[in-house]
């Protein structure tokens, strides 16, 4: 899965053959099928690896932030994490542009939820308990947040200054949640 995901990183679902990635991993393409069925459910794999790696990032970082008295410093820690991601790792972004495209939209959404939505949930959860969000629909709440941040994603990388980007879209997102605060 390595090779795989250097290889769709760097060069793009469509411009990667599947015997390259198993040339660069020393595996046959028999043995490639024997656990993935498709050179998609290979890239699914790999976009799930992805996400499992930035909310593992994210998990450490509020871990580390534990201490802080402010809970909504701890959660804008997380915010930077998440955005700092798709803007700094070249493999990573690409693998999650395409990913909605390769995996097919309804696909793409259900993984997302699956993999990412949970902690944006459990976030808005944290702050509403926390008695720093106003009393709100946690579920529509963090719907509509994990879609800003999936957008904003998708801004920072697509933007020919990511730096940039990533500070306004950082910018804008903290001033829209901050309006749900009491």
């Amino acid at each position: 899965m390595d090779s795989a995901e250097k290889l769709f990183g760097s060069e793009g679902y469509a411009s990667t053959p599947l015997g390259v990635i198993c040339e660069d991993a020393g595996v046959t393409k028999g043995a490639m099928y024997h656990h993935f069925s498709s050179k998609q459910e290979l890239y699914e794999a790999v976009f799930e690896r992805a996400c499992t790696r930035t909310m593992a990032d994210i998990v450490r970082v509020l871990g580390d932030a534990a201490g802080e008295a402010d809970p909504w410093a701890r959660t804008l820690a997380a915010l930077r994490v998440w955005l700092r991601a798709i803007s700094d790792d070249d493999q990573a972004r690409r693998v999650m542009t395409e990913a909605p495209s390769v995996l097919g939209w309804d696909r793409w959404r259900e993984l997302d939820q699956e993999r990412n939505a949970l902690i944006v949930s459990d976030a808005i959860q944290f702050l509403v308990d926390e008695g720093v969000l106003a009393d709100v629909s946690v579920p529509t709440v963090s719907q509509l947040v994990f879609s800003l941040l999936v957008e904003g994603a998708m801004m920072i990388a697509h933007a020919d200054d990511r730096d940039a980007e990533r500070a306004r879209v950082e910018a804008a997102l903290v001033r829209m949640v901050s309006g749900l605060r009491r």
